[in-house]
């Protein structure tokens, strides 16, 4: 996606450039302006929503570790 919106700015640009028409310059302004927001918002929100959503599937809990919870669970279970 990053590649898309990248390589349509630049079409876009020179186009616009070449052919002195502000429409191809606006189109090039707004992929340009969807591709940051596109970065921004993989960068700040979506990779660390998914590395929090991983760690706690995985773990059991924002960084806890579900496996000695367990195993308190089958001591107990054992000792009565």
């Amino acid at each position: 996606m990053r590649t898309a919106f990248a390589g349509a700015t630049i079409v876009f640009g020179i186009a616009g450039i070449a052919l002195g028409e502000a429409r191809a310059l606006v189109a090039a302004g707004t992929l340009g302006l969807i591709w940051t927001v596109c970065d921004i918002l993989w960068e700040r929100v979506l990779a660390p929503f998914g590395d929090w959503a991983a760690r706690s599937f995985t773990e059991g809990g924002v960084g806890m570790s579900a496996t000695p919870h367990w195993r308190e669970l089958g001591r107990r279970a054992v000792s009565t």
